[in-house]
């Protein structure tokens, strides 16, 4: 099998374009789509959510978790038994050194 690499160049432009976008989509926070909520992982700083996410439109602190939680809507998110879109958001726990904790998709009902 031969390799084209006129193909292999136009894939890789076409994937940093991509990025390119979400990125730019990223820095207005706010919502999230499910291939971004794979990307946080625990051990994380602030800044590297923040990069791959966007900032959050809010920060929460509750009594029991060490550290704050940044909230996010969920975008495209597949609705079951017509649960409410206002219902789910993703969130990002941050434990006292400011790294994620745990991150993913909280039911608010």
């Amino acid at each position: 099998m031969q390799i084209n690499i006129q193909s292999i160049r136009k894939y890789v432009v076409l994937g940093l374009l991509g990025a390119g976008t979400a990125a730019v989509m990223a820095t207005n926070g706010y919502v999230v789509d499910p291939l971004q909520e794979k990307l946080v992982q625990p051990g994380m700083t602030k800044s590297e959510v923040q990069t791959l996410i966007g900032k959050p439109p809010r920060e929460a602190t509750y009594a029991i978790a060490q550290g704050s939680t940044w909230v996010y809507s969920v975008r495209g998110r597949i609705h079951v038994d017509f649960i409410s879109r206002e219902n789910i958001v993703y969130e990002v726990d941050f434990g006292p050194d400011g790294r994620v904790v745990w991150a993913g998709e909280r039911d608010l009902r």
